[in-house]
């Protein structure tokens, strides 16, 4: 993602000084699509690793082709209630104790706006996926956004650790 970041600010850069400013706006109009979808791709392949390593950890290869079948391979979309203020769909998923758990720690670590903000920027991408991607218009600055990625980035991280830890 800082990649991706980096390389449209050196376009816009370019762009500026070459005195194309029309341009530029337009790089950073499409440019706040490309990057909330490139984020909600990433956050998509963290979690699903980490799902795909808890699976992994079973002794039992059919266990794990079955999970990976089942419970990862495009499933990941009804992970989450991409509309709701929780992640509470997932982590039932693991049992109450394991819900339990994630909701204790995210409130602990004053993770609760990091959560919201996942689920916003998940709930973003489902729209521009699914509602004419072209003609979409996102009012979120880039650095709005990256600052929504930056905060929910932290859920996330936390989100995989627990998948990952063994009492999960």
């Amino acid at each position: 993602i800082d990649t991706l970041i980096t390389g449209h600010q050196a376009i816009r850069n370019f762009l500026l000084e070459k005195g194309e400013v029309t341009l530029a706006n337009d790089s950073d109009t499409e440019f706040r699509k490309v990057l909330i979808l490139s984020i909600a791709s990433f956050f998509e392949h963290q979690i699903t690793e980490a799902v795909r390593h808890l699976a992994n950890q079973s002794s039992s290869p059919r266990i794990f082709h079955l999970v990976e079948a089942k419970a990862i391979s495009r499933q990941y979309h009804t992970y989450f209630d991409w509309e709701g203020k929780n992640v509470n769909r997932f982590t039932s998923l693991f049992g109450q104790s394991s819900k339990q758990e994630v909701a204790k720690g995210l409130e602990q670590l004053e993770l609760i706006e990091s959560m919201k903000l996942f689920l916003e920027l998940g709930q973003r991408r489902n729209l521009l996926v699914h509602e004419n991607f072209a003609a979409a218009m996102v009012e979120w600055s880039i650095n709005d956004i990256i600052e929504k990625y930056e905060k929910a980035l932290e859920f996330v991280l936390f989100l995989s650790g627990k998948l990952q830890a063994p009492e999960l």
